[in-house]
């Protein structure tokens, strides 16, 4: 079973607590489990019963997303619908009935990255398998013109039945300053170990694929060091680290990767 804070994409089996009575959204996706809940947000499991197969459904309350602040997220999410022509589209519905905002997106089978780095560093040759994924995702998602921007281990989802480890990005290019007004502290903090300091607004300079490479470096350095290279006790600290601090060498941790990698 997935930890709460895992991304609700991430799951072996069937996760989460059933639900007490299924809702069903838009007369077609009916839920089965909750996978996650936060203040004025929720994520469930449901069964896309048109195509008869899994899909993930985030729903906002209304009445907490500004009217501004809606209309923007619901122009990103239909652009993101369009993408159908990837391997893995980002985004397969987004509806409102009222009430909630929903998002409908695919289910991707397997366990986040943030569940294996929960038993330590992973060995080089299967970072390196990451790492391969991750960027082939972001090649793919560049050349039509998206950034991913919430790139950390709970977003990237490993099938860990190949002997080769696959990964898939999921909760592509929604807006961030959406949901992340949205998250528990907890979750915001864990989230700013990621982010590019032009995508955290210390930096005077337009969040561009940079901004992704520079998160999926952070996320390949906790892959072989077992953590990330800033830490802190607050969301301030840690991205004032992202802006002064020099990246500790993994060579001088002990740590044996190649030199061209750790470069």
């Amino acid at each position: 079973m997935v930890p709460p804070q895992d991304s609700a994409h991430a799951h072996a089996a069937l996760p989460g607590a059933p639900v007490r009575a299924a809702q069903l959204f838009g007369g077609r996706y009916q839920t089965v489990r909750i996978l996650k809940e936060s203040d004025g947000a929720r994520t469930l499991l449901a069964n896309d019963l048109e195509r008869n197969e899994p899909v993930v459904i985030k729903t906002l309350q209304s009445a907490t997303v500004p009217p501004g602040t809606r209309m923007r997220l619901e122009q990103e999410c239909h652009q993101l619908c369009e993408l159908y022509s990837m391997d893995q589209p980002p985004l397969l519905d987004v509806r409102s009935d009222g009430e909630y905002l929903y998002l409908v997106m695919p289910y991707v089978e397997g366990v986040s990255l943030e569940t294996l780095l929960g038993s330590g560093p992973i060995p080089v040759r299967e970072t390196l398998s990451i790492g391969i994924c991750v960027f082939h995702a972001l090649r793919e998602l560049h050349t039509r013109r998206v950034l991913h921007r919430n790139i950390k281990p709970g977003n990237v989802i490993i099938d860990d039945r190949c002997s080769v480890l696959r990964a898939k990005l999921v909760d592509i290019g929604l807006a961030p300053t959406v949901l992340t007004n949205m998250l528990p502290d907890r979750q915001a903090m864990r989230t700013a170990l990621y982010t590019s300091p032009e995508q955290a607004g210390s930096m005077d300079v337009d969040v561009a694929e940079p901004s992704d490479l520079y998160s999926a470096g952070i996320l390949l350095y906790e892959c072989l060091a077992g953590r990330p290279p800033f830490s802190g006790q607050t969301v301030g600290t840690i991205l004032f680290e992202h802006m002064t601090a020099s990246v500790p060498e993994l060579s001088a941790q002990g740590i044996d990767v190649p030199r061209a990698l750790e470069e």
